[in-house]
């Protein structure tokens, strides 16, 4: 079996933030919620990582990952084993001596979340006013600071129309990428409305047809691998820019994710564990878990065979 690219963990439940749709289900509290992994434990993972791993990217999410006092050295640590570490935020604490912070520490660059064009709906979404503001600022900063910027939206009904306005704002701040995320109904996001299925056809070939209008900005779907039936692109295939594993379905096959309390899983949305780092080593659970040796589970699959064609 192949070693992993991408692995993303959810360092901590903690935010500043209240969104309507989180897979986490992450919690406003001051302290450390019970069973994160602690500093030290978190520096063996990274060990593990790099050696299950070697040179993949990890994304470092939350909740918040910036209300972890460790988070800086955590980058470091990453970065000095080979790992490339990026920082999955929603912006509003990203202001300019963090991002330094980061950079120094060997941080590649962040995802901020942005769900509109303007404020109303993404403070909305996000449980604060002034959510979208601190989006970007945040974005702001690291740019200035020297960090990469990609951009995260959420996709819902309510939201879909702003495609092309979030595209220019995401120029704007000089992202690299714009991800247009589907809305997969986990966590709180079970309590979202996910988008009728006519409309689901529709919004991808506007998302296609948005990237073929700014080249400059790289924009995909993610959590909708029919994207690629669009394109016409078979499994394994790339074109105009595509690359072959590009709107596919990484779970389990080029990606992990490591909850905030050690566990490992195909991806967020998956949330069967394939094994627990308290206990096992990471190469040992991806190697010889049978989670990652099935297919992806028919859950999985049900709005793919459900798209309009």
């Amino acid at each position: 079996m192949s070693a992993p690219q991408l692995v993303s963990w959810n360092l901590t439940r903690r935010c500043n933030l209240a969104c309507g749709h989180c897979y986490l289900d992450a919690v406003q509290r001051k302290s450390e919620a019970p069973g994160e992994l602690s500093t030290e434990a978190a520096l063996r993972v990274i060990d593990e990582i790099a050696e299950a791993a070697p040179g993949a990217m990890l994304v470092l999410t939350g909740g918040e990952p910036l209300l972890r006092a460790d988070l800086v050295g955590l980058v470091a640590r990453a970065a000095a084993v080979g790992l490339m570490p990026v920082i999955g935020t929603n912006g509003v604490l990203l202001d300019d001596d963090r991002a330094r912070q980061l950079v120094q520490a060997g941080a590649a660059g962040v995802g901020v979340s942005l769900d509109s064009a303007a404020p109303g709906f993404h403070d909305r979404l996000r449980g604060r006013s002034g959510a979208w503001r601190g989006a970007l600022t945040g974005m702001r900063a690291a740019r200035a600071a020297g960090l990469a910027v990609q951009v995260q939206a959420t996709l819902l009904a309510d939201n879909r129309h702003e495609l092309a306005g979030i595209a220019e704002v995401a120029q704007q701040a000089g992202a690299l990428a714009l991800n247009f995320f589907f809305l997969v109904c986990t966590g709180r996001g079970v309590t979202q409305t996910d988008m009728p299925q006519h409309l689901y056809e529709r919004t991808l070939a506007q998302i296609l047809e948005l990237q073929r209008a700014r080249p400059q900005l790289i924009i995909r779907a993610r959590c909708a691998p029919y994207a690629r039936r669009l394109l016409g692109l078979r499994a394994g295939e790339a074109r105009d820019g595509y690359e072959a594993w590009s709107s596919a379905c990484l779970a389990g096959r080029e990606y992990l994710r490591v909850t905030p309390q050690g566990r490992v899983t195909p991806c967020p949305y998956i949330p069967e564990v394939a094994g627990d780092l308290n206990s096992e080593r990471l190469a040992v659970i991806w190697n010889t878990s049978e989670v990652f040796g099935r297919p992806v589970p028919e859950t999985c699959w049900v709005k793919i065979r459900n798209a309009p064609t």
